[in-house]
């Protein structure tokens, strides 16, 4: 008799430590799961204004301008520029008013190494050429333009516009000597049709009609001095 009777005491006192025990971890999962959604509506309640705050700043950054036309890049206009000088098309006063450099100094860029691809180093006779011409040049159409008044920089992008077929016969000095018949023929062509570019340009820019050959022989002697560096 005592056997069973202390087995079934030993079983009750088992299942009263285990109910114990059960209740004890409810009443604790019960209190974590409370805090837990406690922490979580904290949490989501918290974030929502971090949320508030980061829109207009993701809404700031997708309004800013493209970074070409932050640092003042306008390949339209470059493009316009260039098709204007090879295809002798006439552009607007507006589009000349605008100060592209960009443009003149990948101009320069490119005849210096199309000359040093030809065993010519004369990237500093280009750039010296270029300042001191832009220089006369500005104080020139300044003295002679009776209606609008024009800068250095404007200067120096319509004549560096301008240097573009000089670039083309240096690309041909790589391949052919141009000291020849050859460069008899293209240099004069090449003089011409930098001044006619470069004088139309500044014709359009400073609403000089009727002073376009005056101020066409100062240029002339300019590209005259480029293209002697180009064959010789």
């Amino acid at each position: 008799m005592s056997g069973p009777l202390s087995h079934r005491g030993l079983g009750s006192t088992e299942r009263g430590a285990a109910g114990e025990d059960l209740s004890f971890y409810g009443s604790g999962f019960a209190r974590s799961g409370s805090m837990d959604q406690g922490m979580g509506g904290g949490g989501m309640g918290s974030m929502g204004p971090m949320g508030a705050v980061g829109g207009p700043e993701e809404e700031d950054f997708v309004d800013e301008p493209p970074l070409l036309e932050e640092l003042g890049i306008n390949p339209e206009h470059i493009f316009k520029r260039i098709k204007s000088v090879l295809l002798f098309q006439k552009l607007d006063h507006d589009l000349l008013v605008d100060c592209d450099m960009c443009g003149p100094l990948v101009i320069a860029l490119a005849l210096g190494f199309c000359l040093l691809f030809s065993g010519k180093i004369h990237f500093g006779y280009i750039y010296g050429l270029g300042i001191t011409g832009c220089l006369g040049t500005y104080l020139l159409l300044n003295l002679m333009s009776q209606k609008e008044a024009i800068d250095v920089f404007r200067t120096a992008s319509i004549l560096g516009y301008g240097l573009l077929p000089v670039v083309g016969l240096a690309a041909i000095s790589i391949i052919f000597s141009l000291r020849g018949t050859l460069g008899t023929i293209l240099s004069p062509l090449c003089i011409i049709w930098c001044t006619a570019t470069a004088s139309r340009f500044f014709e359009t820019a400073l609403l000089m009609h009727h002073q376009r050959y005056l101020v066409a022989y100062p240029i002339c002697l300019l590209y005259t001095c480029f293209v002697l560096i180009t064959v010789f």
